[in-house]
Order: C-alpha cells, then sequence, then structure tokens
C-alpha cells in the first residue's frame, strides 16, 4: 500500500484519534475538542437519530458556529465514524484470557460486541463506508484475531472468520431493533403473532405444506421463548462450521 493510499484512510481526525498528531502545547487550551464533537454528536445521534446528525446540529448542541467544527473534524463520515468507535469503545482487557479455548474466547468477543452495539442502536443506522481504522475497531479486530488464533486457521481465515461473526452481529442487532421499533409503534409486543394470523389467511397447506407445518407447531405464537435464542443459534452455527474446518 502506498503513502498516499495510507494517508486517504487515515485522516487527520483519525491519526489524532492515534494519537499520532501531538496536540499543540503553545497559547491557551482551546475551548473546543475533538472529543467535545464527538460528544456532542453522540447525544444527538441517541436522542433524535442518525440523521439529525449534522455539522449545523453538532454546532448547535456546543453553542458555536459550524466552521469551528471542522478545525477539529473535516467532513461528516469522519464524524460519523469516530461518533461509533468512542460510543462502542474498547473490548475488554483480558479478550481472550489464557484459559479461553478460541471457541470460548471468540463466544465472549460476539456476545460483548453485541452487547456494545445494543447499547448504541442509533449506531447501526451509521453505514460502513471502509475497512476499520478507527482505533476501538482495530483493537476490537485484534482481540478477535487473538481468540481465533488459538484455533488451527490460517491468518487468511481469521480475518474471514471476524467477518463473518461481525457482520452477523450487525445484521442480527439491526434486525432486533427495527423490529422492535415495528413492535412500538404498532403498540403491541406481539407482532409476531399478528404474523401468524396474516400467514394463516394467505397460506393453504397445498400451497405452502412447510410454512403450514410451522404455523401449526406455533413457532410465530410463542412468546415466553428465550429472547436471545435467534442470535445464540446463529451464532453457534456459525461456529460449529468453524470448529468443523479446524479438524479437517
Amino acid at each position: 500500500m502506498s503513502a498516499a493510499s495510507d494517508e486517504g484512510l487515515l485522516t487527520p481526525a483519525l491519526s489524532k484519534a492515534w494519537g499520532l498528531e501531538a496536540a499543540n502545547a503553545r497559547g491557551p487550551k482551546p475551548a473546543l475538542s475533538a472529543d467535545r464533537v464527538i460528544q456532542a454528536a453522540i447525544s444527538v445521534a441517541a436522542a433524535e437519530g442518525v440523521d439529525a446528525v449534522s455539522m449545523k446540529r453538532v454546532a448547535t448542541e456546543l453553542g458555536t458556529g459550524p466552521m469551528s467544527l471542522y478545525r477539529h473534524i473535516a467532513s461528516k463520515d469522519d464524524l460519523l465514524n469516530l461518533m461509533v468507535d468512542t460510543a462502542c469503545g474498547p473490548p475488554e482487557a483480558n479478550l481472550p484470557s489464557v484459559d479461553d479455548t478460541w471457541r470460548t474466547g471468540i463466544t465472549r468477543w460476539a456476545w460483548t460486541l453485541r452487547q456494545r452495539y445494543q447499547e448504541n442502536l442509533w449506531a447501526m443506522s451509521v453505514p460502513v463506508t471502509g475497512a476499520p481504522v478507527a482505533p476501538n475497531s482495530v483493537r476490537w479486530m485484534e482481540a478477535g484475531l487473538q481468540c481465533l488464533a488459538k484455533s488451527s486457521l490460517s491468518e487468511s481465515e481469521q480475518v474471514s472468520g471476524i467477518l463473518l461473526i461481525s457482520s452477523f452481529i450487525r445484521s442480527e442487532t439491526t434486525l432486533t431493533a427495527q423490529l422492535g421499533a415495528a413492535m412500538q409503534q404498532a403498540g403491541t409486543a406481539d407482532v409476531l403473532a399478528g404474523y401468524a394470523d396474516t400467514l394463516r389467511r394467505v397460506t393453504t397447506p397445498t400451497d405452502f405444506p412447510a410454512l403450514t407445518r410451522v404455523l401449526a407447531a406455533g413457532v410465530f405464537d410463542a412468546n415466553d421463548d428465550e429472547p436471545d435464542f435467534d442470535f445464540r443459534f446463529g451464532l453457534e452455527r456459525i461456529l460449529d462450521g468453524i470448529e468443523t474446518l479446524t479438524r479437517d
């Protein structure tokens, strides 16, 4: 990778986040900082959603003008990237622990990352625009790779494994959040039951035999299932596949 492309990925704001650009110690300390801008933007996103985040809106929150923000963070893309990175934070320091196998380690990694996403659901609306280069996102990648390094996977397979697992976590968290929003909008927690009733009206055993069996089993009617069943099931099946690969 060329130096020019490196600079393209590591913007000035990201360089500061990594501590690669020393702060100017001369003169009075500025009233505004990148950290203050990021925290104000996170507050807006948490309260009003990502669509409400703009340089103008964040500047209003800080009681200043938009141009003053650009001295610290040059673009909205940078701001969104650093908002997610800051809100989700770094992984646990002991991940993986000495006693972890690759599977127990990556399982803890996955559940912890999912919890961070759930605590910051607005972050799921921020589009992924490139490879992770912000400090905490790279630390999450490092922790995940250290977990999978305890397996027999090659380095390339470890990276692919992290991509697969993290994509599943993001997808499941986003879907769950969207369903939760639909339930809230409908004023009921029984959206799936309504879905089951609708399917029973529009399907027949002849045309939809598999769905008929699912409906008869009450899959969409159950409200007392483990809340995390779908995530646990999906994650375990992914890890089963990786484990099979490590045995080949």
